[in-house]
């Protein structure tokens, strides 16, 4: 399958299970915990701006963390990648947590939570791995 082949069937199997997670957690019933909180709106709307920016700049700027840039070790940091390693993770990372504490329900709890917790461990796994095979650079 080779290194390319893989990553492609990776990718597949990662947009069908993100499908699947979503579908899933469009078709949950709505059992509240906290509930709706009306006052944390305001606070979503505000925190959405640098999520989705983080998003978007993550995957547009090249970053030694992200996937085959590994020979971009030796180099400086540039733009974003100078204040986070890990803008996309981040960003959706915030996301999650916005969307969490303002949807109050079951559904929301499990499916936001995964996400900021795969999100936000994330930085920390790839960080590690980068250490174990690339040392100290």
């Amino acid at each position: 399958m080779g290194e390319n082949g893989y990553r492609a069937a990776f990718a597949v199997a990662s947009v069908v299970g993100l499908g699947w997670l979503v579908a899933a957690y469009n078709r949950a019933p709505y059992l509240v915990t906290w509930g709706m909180l009306e006052r944390w709106k305001p606070v979503a709307i505000i925190l959405m701006l640098p999520a989705s920016l983080l998003v978007v700049i993550g995957l547009t700027t090249p970053n030694p963390t992200s996937v085959a840039q590994e020979g971009r070790v030796g180099q400086p940091p540039q733009g974003i990648v100078r204040v986070t390693r890990h803008p996309f993770l981040t960003g959706v990372g915030l996301w999650a947590l916005t969307h969490l504490i303002g949807n109050g329900d079951v559904a929301s709890l499990v499916f936001f939570a995964t996400w900021a917790v795969v999100a936000l461990a994330g930085t920390v796994s790839i960080d590690a791995k980068r250490r174990r095979l690339l040392g100290g650079a």
